[in-house]
């Protein structure tokens, strides 16, 4: 089934959840993994608060020029990155207002936990000027971690719905 919509996408992570969560609730290793990818979150989310980079893109998007988290960056976001979410808590079933942002921005910013690649890497022009070369390698570092830890946790679900698909024929 290829998804076309977000919300074709966000219904197949559903599927996703009601079809494997009761097994990965007993699964250690994968629940290491997701622990330790939830610490990397929380560091990046700190690190992002510590360095300035959060009060920039919360003004960049209230009072302009406009925010990197435009309508169309749910598009890059996969059923696969979408069920991790919903491991990691997040409710997706929320309806959000018709805007110019990102279906996944809220009132607060970024309702996901799991994002995407450009939501952590990219810098604008604006924060990259604010940032130093070594803080910009410290938040990079930061956000490379979490990268590959939330790379490592989307392989082992692949793994486990790509065993079940196939157990299944």
């Amino acid at each position: 089934m290829h998804c076309r919509t977000t919300e074709d996408k966000i219904s197949k992570a559903l599927a996703y959840y009601a079809r494997h969560a009761y097994r990965l609730e007993n699964d250690d290793p994968f629940n290491q993994l997701l622990s330790r990818y939830r610490r990397a979150i929380d560091v990046s989310t700190e690190t992002m608060h510590k360095l300035g980079i959060a009060n920039h893109c919360r003004d960049c998007a209230g009072n302009g020029p406009g925010s990197c988290c435009s309508r169309g960056v749910e598009d890059w976001y996969d059923a696969m990155l979408l069920f991790v979410n919903l491991l990691l808590g997040c409710d997706l079933r929320e309806v959000r207002p018709q805007s110019a942002d990102c279906h996944f921005v809220g009132p607060d910013g970024c309702t996901l936990l799991a994002r995407h690649y450009f939501c952590l890497h990219f810098l604008c022009p604006a924060v990259q000027e604010r940032l130093s070369p070594a803080t910009t390698n410290q938040w990079l570092a930061v956000v490379g971690e979490e990268l590959q830890l939330g790379w490592e946790v989307e392989q082992y679900l692949y793994r486990l719905v790509d065993y079940r698909r196939s157990a299944s024929r």
